[in-house]
């Protein structure tokens, strides 16, 4: 058995050079040992898995090395630099903030696939597998700590200008949120506050963002390895590997701005808003 194991696992390489036909070859064969209660197989191809996530530089290390070079971040690259020709055609004032970064340290998330060849698989593409922060983790975090900027404030007016700027910026708060923000505004700045809301929500309260967040795919893939030691013992018995994206991996930060609530208003009567949204 272990020779057919070891015969599929070439035929991979083989026959694609692409980290998601890899991969998904790869999960098949280990679902598969699964569903027969077969562990000395489904451990053969998880052992192989990571030892492959390591061996960077090796001919067997295309899981890795592969994603520098794949055509999804060529062509999302592309398409992000064409976002600044195509700015023209947007409402006024609109802009687009695209920036390279390199990580400081490992990158850790939590993909949801339910199956996987180890524990806690790092967030990527659905289709092409690449790891990636989606466009909806940078909004939440961003928001998030506008929130804390809120919290700080102690001025209620600063407070109430601030929580008016996240709605416009982000769209409209859930109940959770609206909740905690509600208990920090006095009842007086909170009624103003809810007067204003009324001026660009509809009927039910609801607002669209006004920033669009794009997606940031990464150009490399590694494992983090967490070693409990046993207390009477001090040894490490059974290590769990955490998939991540590693320190020094390159991504981009994309961010569009689009004022449609200004849209046919008069210019002066435009920057006076934005001004208030950005200053």
């Amino acid at each position: 058995m272990n020779e057919k194991i070891e015969e599929k696992w070439k035929n991979i390489f083989e026959l694609s050079p692409y980290f998601a036909s890899q991969w998904r070859l790869l999960s098949l064969l280990y679902i598969k040992a699964a569903q027969d209660e077969d562990k000395t197989i489904s451990g053969i191809i998880r052992d192989k898995y990571i030892s492959l996530q390591r061996e960077q530089y090796s001919k067997e290390g295309k899981i890795k090395n592969n994603l520098e070079s794949n055509q999804v971040l060529q062509v999302y690259q592309a398409i992000t630099e064409s976002k600044n020709e195509e700015i023209s055609y947007l409402p006024l004032f609109s802009f687009f903030i695209k920036f390279k970064f390199t990580l400081a340290k490992p990158y850790i998330s939590k993909d949801d696939e339910e199956f996987y060849i180890i524990d806690n698989p790092v967030k990527k593409d659905k289709v092409f597998k690449v790891p990636m922060v989606s466009g909806s983790s940078w909004k939440g975090n961003l928001r998030w700590t506008s929130g804390k900027l809120l919290e700080l404030k102690q001025d209620p007016k600063k407070q109430q200008r601030i929580r008016l700027q996240i709605n416009k910026l982000f769209g409209h708060e859930n109940e959770a949120e609206k909740k905690y923000f509600d208990s920090l505004l006095p009842e007086k700045e909170r009624k103003a506050f809810e007067a204003e809301l009324q001026k660009f929500t509809n009927r039910d309260g609801l607002r669209r963002a006004t920033l669009h967040f794009y997606p940031t795919f990464f150009d490399q893939i590694d494992l983090e390895v967490i070693n409990p030691h046993d207390r009477k013992t001090k040894t490490g018995k059974n290590p769990i590997y955490i998939e991540c994206v590693p320190k020094g991996a390159t991504g981009t930060f994309s961010l569009l701005y689009v004022p449609f609530d200004l849209i046919g208003h008069p210019v002066k009567e435009q920057k006076r808003e934005i001004k208030k949204i950005f200053c």
